[in-house]
């Protein structure tokens, strides 16, 4: 208890340090042993450059990780460095002469906690990448509490914490939103500068039918983000329909800042298996503020494909809508951070929205290529502020070397009613665990 304490206050004193905010990083799942102690270590480089329609970016990252695990008990810091940089051209001149040019250079805080493994529990206490049991509400870095709990078939977990600017996924530091600047004055979460001016906390319970585990992985996997791995999973099919796991949520936000919304979520989700191994994740919310209330559901569709020569296809599809209740209502949680799409980067403010993505994985030249689409359907918000319309697709072809470097290549087109003409992106991206 005094190390949990420790941690704890350390992690709190903290609050003003930079923190790193969109920084896709696998380096926990990459770190080596020092010697025979419980320390372990890594770093990871990530660096990339690319073009968007007279704009010239570039951004490079390196992280550093400490580990120390003694039996049941760890304790895991990561850090960083970030650079980034932006050229904008003017193209209505033939000389194409620079217009702007920034650099912003950051160190900070990825990850700091204490993280107790029971034989049928969890607890982690501190900075943290954080993600509910459900398929749509929490997606954050948070400064607070995790703790889950295996009841045989039934999973309890319960999370609370503070969303602080300097280390949130919607941040002022390390964020793709500074490199494509092309939506200015979009709606954007509001932010609390120090501990307990932003905060959520929440709870689930879920049934497993055929107990599976879903206790929450140990962080520094970055929200689900493509690891280097290609190697496809045993593709499962069954020619009836089975329950995987259903669940329930309830979710507050808690706002101590002048002109904000607390958001206050109830509902049930759940995951299918269908027909042929298609996957069905339903999610029903219902919202329940004030002159805000209204249902919202995400509707999933997955599937995998195993080809002889051990290729893999998977394709998805998502679609994420809101039933209003009362007339001017409009998604409300701030913490979902959905991050569709490479450039526009698609929240819960643009619901209504779809998603559609194919990857193409081939393991023996541990490759892969993966198309996606991301938009938004005709936004009939009762709100001018969130009557805009956005698409993107995306191309991305991508390769890992020696199990430790990734390189991939991106290509984009974007199209809104807020910009004067379509928007192409080129990037590369080389990521690099040492």
């Amino acid at each position: 208890m005094k190390k949990l304490i420790a941690v704890t206050a350390i992690i709190m004193a903290a609050t003003n340090a930079f923190g790193q905010w969109e920084c896709r990083s696998k380096l926990a799942s990459s770190l080596r042993p020092i010697g025979t102690s419980n320390f372990s270590w890594g770093n990871e480089l990530t660096t990339s450059s690319g073009y968007l329609t007279d704009n010239f970016i570039h951004n490079t990252m390196i992280f550093g990780g400490l580990d120390y695990t003694n039996n049941r008990h760890t304790f895991f810091v990561e850090g960083g460095f970030k650079f980034w940089s932006l050229t904008e051209y003017n193209a209505i001149m033939p000389e194409d002469t620079v217009k702007f040019s920034s650099s912003t250079q950051r160190l900070g805080l990825r990850e700091a906690f204490y993280q107790y493994s029971g034989n049928n529990s969890k607890l982690m206490v501190g900075l943290h990448s954080a993600t509910l049991k459900d398929h749509y509400l929490l997606n954050e870095r948070i400064l607070g509490v995790n703790y889950n709990i295996d009841l045989g078939k039934f999973n309890v977990a319960v999370t609370g914490g503070s969303v602080t600017r300097d280390f949130a996924r919607n941040g002022s530091f390390c964020s793709v939103r500074y490199l494509y600047d092309i939506f200015d004055g979009r709606p954007l979460p509001e932010l609390g500068y120090t501990f307990g001016k932003t905060n959520m906390v929440s709870t689930t319970l879920v049934y497993n039918p055929h107990k599976a585990t879903t206790n929450q992985s140990v962080s520094g996997d970055e929200f689900a983000a493509d690891d280097f791995s290609t190697e496809p999973q045993t593709e499962v099919t069954n020619r009836y329909i089975s329950l995987e796991s259903v669940g329930a949520v309830a979710y507050h936000e808690i706002f101590d800042l002048p002109n904000t919304i607390d958001a206050s979520l109830f509902g049930v989700f759940s995951s299918i298996k269908l027909w042929g191994g298609l996957i069905f994740e339903p999610e029903v919310l219902y919202q329940a503020n004030k002159d805000n209330r209204a249902l919202i559901y995400s509707l999933a569709l997955s599937k995998d494909f195993i080809l002889n020569n051990n290729h893999k296809i998977n394709f998805e599809g998502k679609y994420l809508g809101l039933s209003s209740i009362d007339s001017m209502a409009v998604p409300r949680n701030s913490f979902s951070n959905l991050f569709i799409g490479e450039v526009i980067r698609l929240d819960a403010i643009d619901i209504p929205l779809f998603q559609l993505s194919c990857k193409y994985t081939i393991p023996s030249i541990k490759g892969h290529l993966k198309i996606q689409t991301v938009a938004n359907t005709l936004n009939k918000s009762p709100r001018d502020e969130y009557r805009n319309e956005f698409r993107e697709t995306d191309i991305e072809i991508g390769k890992t070397f020696f199990k430790k470097m990734l390189i991939n290549a991106q290509f984009g087109l974007i199209e809104s009613n807020l910009l004067d003409n379509k928007k192409y992106l080129a990037r590369a991206e080389i990521r690099y665990n040492f």
